[in-house]
């Protein structure tokens, strides 16, 4: 088994933060209780193989919100579509709203 080097691992958090919108000691705090776990890891830092699986179990969980979140939209455009597909669609603009037939 090939463990990933520490730029690779801050690599995966960056691209976390990025997709979640979270910052570095939110991250640390909420998946480790550790504020400093990114900025340590870039000194140097080793974690354990037991503080990865936690981090990679918090990031896991955090993606699939937001998968059902992207699902609960998608859920919500299709029912838009289904009142759209019966005859009667609201339209919606910046400076109006009217009932088309």
């Amino acid at each position: 088994m090939e463990l990933p080097t520490n730029e690779e691992l801050l690599s995966t958090f960056q691209s976390f933060l990025d997709r979640h919108s979270m910052a570095p000691t939110r991250f640390g705090a909420l998946a480790t209780g550790e504020p400093q776990l990114i900025a340590s890891i870039k000194k140097g830092r080793s974690p354990r193989l037991a503080l990865l699986h936690r981090v990679k179990a918090f990031m896991d969980a955090k993606d699939a919100e937001l998968a059902a979140e992207a699902g609960d939209h998608a859920e919500a455009d299709n029912s838009q579509v289904q009142h759209a597909s019966c005859g009667s669609e609201t339209i919606i603009s910046d400076s109006d709203e009217r009932e088309v037939a």
